[in-house]
């Protein structure tokens, strides 16, 4: 995941299992938090979640804007 370009990170597929647990996640913490941008449930929000799950060395990769 550390080696993934900001443009091959936005190529991820996220499985179908994860992107709804992810996305159930986002809208929880949106609710709680909606002005917060990475809370949106949006799909560079899920495909983030989903990388730094995947790499303990995901937190390193800024955010693509």
């Amino acid at each position: 995941v550390i080696q993934l370009s900001p443009d091959d990170a936005r190529r991820v597929v996220v499985p179908d299992a994860d992107k709804a647990k992810i996305s159930e996640a986002l809208k929880a913490m949106y609710a709680t938090d909606p002005k917060n941008p990475d809370y949106a449930p949006t799909e560079d929000n899920v495909r983030r979640l989903y990388l730094a799950r995947q790499s303990r060395a995901a937190g390193l990769i800024a955010p693509s804007k």
